[in-house]
């Protein structure tokens, strides 16, 4: 038996840049870029060895009127897609850049991971490639046909991003957690602390009851308000006022108190300072609630201090039953709703996983009587008993694979036992 993550099937990996960009700001707060090795290391924990690495990215733009903006940001592309190309296993997929008011945006990257989806489907049903698989990295919904069409040649694809796709029946699925993201990136993140521990970090300083000030760094000018990064990870907006003036150039820092947290203005999930010259009093939307148990892969159950409960997304593996957290209520229009800000208390560490936020390889040992039955499982690496919560519409059988992630803690009369959530659908084995 393989006792070690080896990789048990080789696979091709297919990146849709833009997509991925928006995986890390939910999940970090900050956009970044796939780096190629860091994708191999990362699909390696799940049982592939990526032989290719297939990232698209808009290189191309209009050859006149171009502003400012785009052709700095052609600049930075055209060098990011270089760096791919460098790598042995790296190769470019060329989209388009083109600028719509303030925002560039990437067109026909889309297009372009389809295409070689369905060229690489051929290559495998052909047999001229080693690969047996198709990774990729994406939770776009326009990719579904390339998909249906790689299942039409007998060619296995599985969808990986952050969230959502394990609700899909489109195709199976890899639910990507945190440390997998930092290896993707290359551990290339910024600041002090980041993911799960900077919203620890945001969470504590939000209900500190004393006035927090923080000196903040200019990173650009946002609509009508000002976009600052501090040195712990963190971001923020400074609403502009007349003692918030448009002259502030990028690199300027700026002394500010921390008056709250942020709304979803920009599509953003992570929390994002709200700061102002003057301290103020924390708005009273922040309320503790406690863990109580993992629904899905990512979403959590917590309860309120007035006992009521709630249902939230959360980042895999973050934290576990019993743990004490800060919510946000917020208000969308006339709907009210409840955001996770973050743990406020470091999460405990499990038995078997050296980091939680990271996937471990789990084999069924005996056979669920029922769709999303829990069995018995053994950690593949270590050999480690565990209990697994399959995909709710799999009927796990003994010898299936899984990637999993730990859910919780039961103190049993020889040590503690883990329970684990599959993070993706069956695996080759």
């Amino acid at each position: 038996m393989e006792l070690v993550t080896t990789p048990i099937m080789p696979a091709v990996a297919i990146v849709d840049s833009r997509n991925v960009w928006g995986s890390f700001r939910k999940l970090f707060g900050r956009g970044r870029r796939v780096d190629v090795q860091g994708v191999r290391c990362a699909f390696r924990r799940f049982g592939f060895d990526v032989t290719k690495v297939y990232v698209a990215i808009g290189t191309q733009g209009p050859n006149h009127n171009r502003t400012s903006r785009l052709t700095s940001t052609l600049g930075q592309n055209e060098g990011y897609a270089a760096r791919i190309a460098a790598d042995p296993m790296g190769n470019v997929l060329h989209g388009r850049l083109v600028q719509r008011g303030q925002d560039v945006e990437e067109k026909l990257v889309d297009v372009q991971c389809a295409i070689q989806i369905a060229r690489s489907a051929y290559e495998i049903a052909e047999s001229r490639t080693k690969a047996q698989a198709i990774l990729v990295l994406s939770e776009d919904m326009d990719l579904i046909p390339a998909y249906d069409f790689a299942r039409d040649l007998g060619v296995r694809v599985f969808a990986a991003s952050h969230a959502t796709l394990d609700s899909r029946p489109d195709s199976p699925w890899l639910l990507l957690p945190e440390g997998s993201w930092k290896e993707i990136a290359g551990g290339q993140l910024p600041g002090r602390y980041v993911g799960s521990e900077l919203r620890r970090q945001m969470a504590k300083a939000c209900i500190s009851g004393q006035p927090l000030m923080m000196t903040f760094k200019v990173r650009r000018h946002w609509k009508s308000n000002v976009l600052l990064d501090h040195n712990s990870g963190a971001c923020a907006m400074w609403r502009c006022t007349p003692d918030c003036p448009h002259g502030h150039r990028p690199g300027d820092r700026h002394a500010l108190y921390v008056v709250g947290l942020e709304l979803d203005e920009n599509d953003r999930e992570f929390p994002i300072y709200s700061v102002s010259p003057a301290p103020a009093a924390q708005p009273g939307a922040f309320q503790r609630a406690t863990l109580k148990a993992w629904r899905t892969p990512t979403r959590v159950e917590v309860q309120l201090a007035d006992g009521s409960l709630r249902v939230l997304g959360a980042s895999i593996g973050f934290g576990l039953p019993g743990m004490s957290l800060l919510v946000q209520e917020y208000t969308s229009g006339s709907q009210r709703g409840w955001r996770l800000v973050g743990a406020l208390e470091a999460r405990p560490p499990t038995p078997g996983w050296t980091n939680p936020t990271l996937p471990e390889l789990a084999r069924a040992t005996s056979s669920a009587s029922s769709p999303g039955a829990r069995v018995r499982a053994t950690l593949i690496r270590t050999q480690q008993e565990i209990t697994l919560q399959p995909p709710g519409g799999e009927t796990p059988k003994a010898g299936d694979t899984y990637a999993v992630s730990p859910i919780a803690h039961t103190q049993t009369a020889t040590g503690v036992h883990v329970h684990a959530v599959a993070i993706s659908s069956c695996l080759p084995s």
